[in-house]
């Protein structure tokens, strides 16, 4: 009888059903432990419904059977419902969603009604293609997914399983993890966030089949910025074709944590010195071994000195080097704030600074070793080609070849890291070649976002580094090589399908995008991301990306076939014209590394130039001297980029702090304090003599000139340093802007010396 009369009332509310809308109503609660079993060898893992949105939702992986789905449940009369058809979905068999949808939504969206002794709600599920699926269950539910994350600094660390099955439903591997834990720098901030996965044994989770490529250590990363999900994996692939060693593999997967479904990831080898990763000289294992007495190196102090160049390194203390100390290295141009972060780093005499990857923990002489040797490669790039100390030309200190691969790969890519960040080269024992790559980090490429870019100019060949190296016509000639043998060949296959023997690891962008096209689906229910507000359909995003990448070759084409040795390539910032009134100005500050861009590609000319940027200016004019004295104001940091100059400025009385203790490095600088500052160097690197105020007779606005500026002002304006401003102005309590800024010092330096009365 209990059974006639379930069947009744189902019949009576399935008639009443609605069919569904495109849209489906808002969600409600779903029946408890319902849940996708995915059977895994010697157990299970499981994928469970949540809410996005005001909606239900049930990601699939790939190798889900839609006409044998194992949903669990712990209600009984559990049933799937659409229109008015139904659906068992019991713990006793299998669900046939096909009954409910004989073909795929065009949305790809199952909307469906759940039925259930005692309730009723709604569901969507999705359903992945082509795609593995990476599960992580926590050991520890206390230390889950939330846990990990919740750690600013990438501390928690969890242990778990790791469940890997592909599009077929093969298991490729299920083992224990000794460690999860967050990973990356700006990344890690997103709403989706990396991960640094440690297995207990080594496996070679990229199915390669070569036993060198087993690892412990391997990353997810999110892609979180790149609305292709391609980028990262294209450009690894075609590094890897063009013959840049050591470059990652990766793979496409669909993440699965604690059964909750977290968006479309990049499983990637991570770059590191080790079999199958970077294959170099272990030297950190040979540091640890010329120290068996050290039980913790994470223990021990750092400690900041200067090599023979007057440039600032840091060290691990109390560590002996062992014997041989020329290799292997594994470096990281990075932004200075991060490379003082890590245990071991150096500065160049460009300014750059250089993260010691591996030996982590390097003791005082490998580091000024490095540093030492890294100075001959950023000297010859800078002086023609040729490090003048040693005589060595550029092919002596550097790989030419990995050097050129590594400049197309960022080139093509729009790489906004480009030679700032995520850089790596490398150095092997005994040698003394540098080798540029692995190539690492395309999350944010292409002119994405605000960006408005010219394709037919340099991108990478327009940061510091890629500028000079294109003015070296041994450079040049091995890119249009690499270009002419492989490069463009290898365009031609990922853009427009065309075969050629130089692909091996890469594919055409159409393939790339059929495969993804599913997980990519899924993956924007979870993360609209940052493109959410312009948000176009997957395939026109990639034909998008595959349209500018083609505009950009076809101008490199072109652009390479007039190359000669005596080719000069410009240099230019987005935001300065050769029309511009500064634009002298600023390539001569620039080329003598007095001022440099807001970033690689932006002068920022209409920008207020401020109190830490002059001292910088000023204590690059005077050779960049170490202060004598420690820092004595509250607010400059130790070890930022303008500390030293604010210690050198006020030890020379340049300039002072306030009374209350600050110096204020970013505070705004008139133009009557920039000429005061400029007086007060003149003063102290050459004899003056008197000054006239009659020089500021023809500007209506002199009194507005503060007492304490006026001597200065009035010898600005005296050696034509300082212009007036138009219409008889002066405008002495203006901020000065950094076009002006460029102005005043190339004034200044190029000025003809009066001599003192």
């Amino acid at each position: 009888m209990k059974r006639q009369i379930i069947l009744l009332l189902t019949i009576l509310i399935l008639t009443c059903i609605p069919a569904f809308a495109e849209e489906a109503p808002a969600a409600g609660s779903l029946p408890e432990g319902l849940c996708l079993a995915v059977p895994a060898a010697d157990g299970e893992t499981f994928v469970r419904p949540q809410e996005i949105g005001g909606e239900n939702w049930l990601f699939l992986p790939a190798f889900a059977d839609l006409s044998a789905l194992q949903l669990r449940s712990d209600a009984e009369g559990l049933q799937l419902t659409y229109g008015e058809a139904a659906v068992p979905a019991d713990n006793d068999g299998t669900t046939d969603l096909t009954q409910l949808y004989p073909e795929e939504p065009a949305d790809g969206v199952y909307r469906v009604g759940v039925f259930w002794d005692g309730g009723f709600s709604y569901l969507n599920l999705m359903h992945s293609e082509s795609v593995t699926a990476l599960f992580l269950d926590s050991a520890d539910p206390e230390k889950d997914r939330k846990w990990v994350e919740a750690s600013p600094d990438k501390s928690h660390k969890a242990k778990g399983m790791l469940t890997m099955m592909d599009a077929e439903g093969t298991l490729q591997y299920r083992g224990d993890l000794k460690q999860i834990k967050g990973r990356g720098n700006s990344t890690w901030r997103e709403p989706k966030k990396p991960y640094q996965l440690k297995l207990k044994e080594a496996a070679d989770l990229m199915g390669t089949g070569d036993p060198a490529e087993a690892s412990v250590t391997w990353l997810l990363l999110t892609n979180y910025s790149d609305e292709t999900l391609l980028a990262n994996r294209v450009m690894f692939a075609l590094a890897a074709d063009l013959g840049l060693d050591y470059t990652p593999h990766c793979r496409p997967v669909d993440l699965y944590y604690d059964g909750e479904y977290r968006g479309s990831y990049l499983l990637s080898e991570k770059t590191e010195v080790g079999e199958g990763r970077v294959e170099v000289r272990d030297l950190e294992e040979a540091i640890e071994k010329a120290n068996p007495d050290v039980e913790d190196m994470d223990e021990l102090p750092t400690a900041i000195d200067v090599n023979k160049l007057n440039n600032e390194f840091q060290y691990v203390q109390g560590l002996k080097a062992p014997k041989d100390i020329t290799g292997g290295y594994l470096l990281e141009v990075d932004y200075e704030d991060r490379a003082r972060e890590e245990k071991s780093w150096f500065s160049t005499s460009d300014g750059y600074y250089l993260t010691v990857k591996s030996p982590e923990y390097a003791p005082k002489t490998a580091v000024e070793y490095i540093s030492q040797e890294f100075q001959k490669l950023e000297n010859a790039i800078d002086n023609g080609g040729t490090d003048p100390e040693t005589g060595k030309a550029l092919p002596e200190i550097a790989d030419i070849t990995s050097l050129a691969a590594f400049f197309l790969v960022e080139e093509i890519s729009y790489d906004t890291d480009a030679y700032v960040s995520s850089c790596y080269l490398y150095k092997p024992e005994g040698k003394s070649l540098f080798y540029a790559g692995p190539v690492w980090d395309f999350d944010a490429v292409m002119g994405r976002g605000d960006m408005e870019i010219d394709y037919r100019t340099f991108f990478a060949g327009n940061t510091s580094i890629g500028h000079r190296l294109l003015q070296l016509p041994q450079f040049r000639e091995e890119v249009q090589r690499l270009y002419e043998e492989k490069f463009d060949p290898l365009m031609g296959y990922l853009l427009e399908g065309e075969e050629t023997a130089a692909a091996d690891q890469l594919r055409s962008l159409t393939e790339y995008r059929q495969e993804m096209a599913a997980s990519e689906r899924m993956n924007s229910v979870l993360w609209p991301g940052i493109w959410e507000n312009e948000k176009q359909s997957y395939g026109s995003g990639v034909a998008d990306w595959g349209n500018r990448m083609k505009e950009h070759n076809d101008w490199l084409r072109q652009e390479m076939a007039d190359w000669d040795e005596n080719t000069e390539i410009p240099y230019y910032f987005w935001d300065v014209s050769p029309e511009d009134w500064y634009a002298d100005a600023f390539t001569f500050v620039y080329e003598r590394k007095l001022m440099n861009g807001i970033s690689e590609f932006l002068f920022g000319p209409e920008k207020p130039i401020t109190r830490a940027m002059v001292v910088t200016i000023l204590h690059r004019i005077a050779g960049q001297p170490r202060p004598q004295e420690a820092n004595a104001y509250s607010d400059v940091p130790e070890n930022v980029w303008y500390t030293a100059a604010v210690n050198w400025a006020s030890e020379q009385g340049l300039t002072a702090g306030y009374p209350d203790g600050t110096f204020q490095p970013d505070r705004k600088i008139t133009r009557e304090e920039f000429a005061v500052m400029l007086y007060r160097y003149e003063q102290l690197t050459a004899e003056t003599g008197p000054v006239s105020e009659d020089a500021l007779s023809a500007f209506k606005d002199k009194n507005k000139i503060g007492s304490w500026a006026v001597e200065a002002t009035a010898w600005s304006v005296e050696n034509g340093i300082l212009n007036g401003t138009g219409k008889g102005l002066l405008e002495p309590r203006s901020n000065t802007k950094r076009c002006q800024a460029a102005a005043m010092i190339q004034r200044y330096l190029t000025r003809e010396p009066a001599d003192p009365a």
